[in-house]
């Protein structure tokens, strides 16, 4: 290298050394680069910063002033706010003569991919569930006064019928798996679950016994009377001196469902009254849609029996299975503030239900031979489902929220053991009718990851 262009070089050192230097100011979660002092901008022509709302100091002391003023790191995440900041350690490749620099920033990502991340999740929760009973039949009542006045009872005591004070709420369990295959273009993740619902069996009954002996006689809708006369066709139901039903069902479901559920939106940086400037969640409401494939199991058994020392004992039993599968819809809302959300789902779905019945009359008459005679039926209808949802959950970790619900569910097109009862010479024909009614609270945890 020649000696005029060492020269023009050194020149240029000493310019840059003695004319101007570079310098840092540093915030929370912000770093701001200070030009030379000499260099010459252009009118309008603003400074280049990583955060333009901070002013840019003019030399050295002003530098140093607004250094000494800018409040401390905050060691901890203000109460009420999420996501924690958390320390973030530059390696030393922008200024390595300053070495490693250490900056306060916020969480690279959004509360949205923080929460309800991962590949895998699960929805668990107790629930305690009550059936509504379908429409009550009487079966049997007291007359005080024998047969004139039979149908109607005129004894004080309540009839027997199917409805119950025995009925009550029965616990089961509610279990999500599901895994998130992956997220599409509009941000939405979409997931496969598998949901079992059940282990219930709910179970009422009842017994009444005669004021005076023999006075028991069966409702009109259940025993079937000879035309002309007072006598039922039946005659080991008829006074009797103690009589009693066994209603019992069980519930469980199955579902297989494709869901798909919009994300958060980005986070808010929002500036407090004390200076400082917090990351906070964006409430957003979520859109979730799932549809696919349901199986639900209704079985119910009915028994009822009869004993009287001049009538004789009898046995009247009923079982009834529905085995119903077929597709389902459903979507909902949830309202996401951040660290809690409250929501709103429903389903609806149509089942191709295969039901049947077995129908056992045994009779032990005080004189004579005894007697038996069953029956069995099959038919298949549709059966309409439907279910509501209301719920509301607390993110106690980002992958882990507990969650309480009220869920009501309703089924019609069923095969149930109070429409398919009846003490008759002949067995009736098998009712596809019944209409069932279930309402629960639940109360679990989901995790994500």
């Amino acid at each position: 290298m020649d000696n005029s262009k060492r020269s023009l070089l050194l020149g240029m050192i000493v310019v840059v050394l003695t004319g101007g230097q570079l310098g840092f100011a540093q915030e929370r979660g912000r770093i701001e680069i200070t030009p030379p002092t000499n260099l010459l901008l252009a009118q309008d022509q603003p400074l280049f910063s990583l955060a333009p709302d901070l002013p840019a100091p003019s030399d050295e002391s002003s530098m140093q002033d607004a250094d000494a003023s800018s409040p401390a790191p905050l060691e901890e995440w203000i109460e009420g706010e999420i996501p924690r900041g958390e320390p973030l350690v530059e390696p030393d490749r922008f200024f390595p003569e300053h070495g490693p620099l250490t900056h306060y920033f916020q969480r690279l990502d959004s509360s949205g991919t923080r929460l309800w991340r991962g590949h895998w999740y699960t929805q668990q929760a107790a629930v305690a569930m009550i059936r509504m009973q379908p429409h009550l039949k009487t079966l049997s009542h007291d007359l005080t006064d024998g047969r004139l006045n039979i149908g109607t009872p005129v004894s004080t005591q309540d009839a027997l019928s199917t409805e119950s004070d025995s009925a009550g709420a029965n616990a089961g369990v509610r279990i999500t798996i599901g895994n998130i295959i992956g997220r599409d273009e509009k941000n939405r993740d979409n997931a496969i679950e598998v949901t079992f619902l059940g282990q219930f069996d709910f179970e009422s009954g009842a017994t009444i016994g005669a004021n005076s002996a023999g006075n028991l006689v069966l409702g009109e809708d259940f025993g079937s009377h000879i035309a002309g006369t007072g006598s039922f066709e039946v005659p080991v139901f008829d006074n009797a001196d103690t009589q009693s039903f066994i209603y019992s069902s069980d519930l469980s479901s199955f579902e297989l469902n494709y869901r798909i559920r919009s994300r958060m939106s980005r986070d808010r940086v929002l500036l407090q009254p004390n200076g400082n400037w917090v990351r906070a969640a964006n409430p957003t409401r979520l859109i979730s849609l799932h549809g696919g494939l349901r199986y639900v199991t209704i079985n119910e058994y009915f028994r009822f029996d009869s004993e009287g020392v001049g009538s004789g004992t009898g046995l009247y039993e009923v079982f009834t299975h529905n085995d119903a599968a077929g597709f389902q819809l459903g979507g909902g809302f949830i309202e996401q503030k951040g660290e809690w959300n409250w929501g709103v789902k429903s389903t609806a779905g149509a089942l191709f239900n295969a039901a049947d019945r077995q129908s056992v009359v045994v009779t032990v008459p005080a004189e004579g031979e005894a007697g038996s005679r069953a029956q069995d039926l099959v038919g298949q209808n549709l059966v309409f489902l439907g279910e509501l949802t209301a719920f509301a959950s607390w993110q106690i970790h980002p992958h882990v929220a507990l969650k309480g619900s009220y869920d009501v569910l309703f089924v019609t097109g069923l095969a149930i053991a109070r429409d398919n009862i009846s003490l008759a010479p002949a067995f009736p024909d098998l009712a596809l009718r019944g209409q069932l009614f279930y309402h629960a609270i639940s109360l679990g945890f989901e995790m994500v990851w």
